[in-house]
Order: C-alpha cells, then sequence, then structure tokens
C-alpha cells in the first residue's frame, strides 16, 4: 500500500494524520491522542467507558452519536474525567443536558468546547472549567449566561453600552 509520513499533505482528517502517528511507535492505542466517533450508533450501556484507558488523548470528537429519535442520551460523558490531557472535546447533537457541565469541570487541560444542539438550559458549571479558551453552545435552550459573566465582558460597540455595578 501506499506510504505516509506524519505531516502528509496528503492527509486529509484529523483521523488519518492519528492513524499515521501511530504507525511504527510502541505505544499502539494507549498512545492515541486523536479520536473521532461521530456518527456511529453506539447504543450499549457504557459504552464509552473504555474511552478512560487512553490516557494521551488530546483531541475527541463524539458528535450525533446518540440513536436517531432518541429522546433520551445514549452517550455518558463520564467516562471522560478520566481523560486529564483532553484539550478538545465535541459532543455535538447527542441530546445532552445540563449534567454534562460537571463531568466537564473535571477536565484540567478542556480549552475547546463544542456542544452545540443538545439539551444545556444552565452554563453555570461550565464557567468553572479555568483552561477553557472557546466553547460553542448554539442550538441548545440556554436562557441566561450571567455564570460566564465575569470571565470575559465582550462590547460589541453598540452605541449605549455601558457597564454598572460594583468593581467596573
Amino acid at each position: 500500500g501506499e506510504q505516509f509520513t506524519a505531516g502528509d499533505p496528503g492527509i486529509d482528517t484529523t483521523n488519518e494524520q492519528a492513524s499515521v502517528d501511530l504507525v511504527g511507535t510502541n505505544y499502539g492505542p494507549a498512545g492515541l491522542e486523536h479520536l473521532v466517533l461521530d456518527f456511529n450508533p453506539i447504543v450499549v450501556d457504557g459504552a464509552l467507558e473504555p474511552l478512560q484507558l487512553l490516557q494521551q488523548l488530546k483531541f475527541l470528537s463524539l458528535d450525533n452519536i446518540r440513536v436517531a429519535g432518541a429522546d433520551q442520551p445514549v452517550i455518558s460523558l463520564t467516562p471522560l474525567v478520566e481523560l486529564n490531557q483532553l484539550q478538545w472535546l465535541s459532543a455535538a447533537g447527542n441530546n445532552l443536558g445540563s449534567e454534562v457541565g460537571t463531568t466537564l469541570t473535571q477536565l484540567d487541560n478542556l480549552q475547546y468546547l463544542d456542544l452545540h444542539d443538545n439539551r444545556l438550559d444552565d452554563v453555570s458549571d461550565l464557567a468553572e472549567i479555568g483552561t477553557l479558551v472557546e466553547a460553542n453552545l448554539r442550538q441548545n435552550n440556554i436562557s441566561s449566561i450571567d455564570s460566564l459573566l465575569g470571565q470575559t465582558i465582550i462590547d460589541n460597540g453598540d452605541p449605549g453600552y455601558l457597564e454598572v455595578g460594583a468593581g467596573w
């Protein structure tokens, strides 16, 4: 077959790059840093538990892995608390509720989070993730971002913008 090397411009996806990075190493799956499981029909309770063994994982995408038409989430993100190196997590389109925030606060290196198209209505736990740089929370049921205020103040330049209160 065709031989690829790390950083090869012919490699199109992160998953392909992760596969190439493992070739010729002694780490095997335990050394896996990038994993994409999007659009897989994971239907067994606890199906994500083996992920906790991937201690070097930095990038994980779990988009749209619930069963079509299911009202309740099929996946639990609880096994991810063991992934201390995880920096990038996407779990979009999984019908997840705000309870995932409790799990995510335990990810000490999480910088990027994509939870769009879920059932989040409370983002207060997310404010506790001190390493978080970017969060995509569109298409949820969030009615207030008050808990995120104080992390970053955004002035979009609208006339009349005014911050009031103690400490401003």
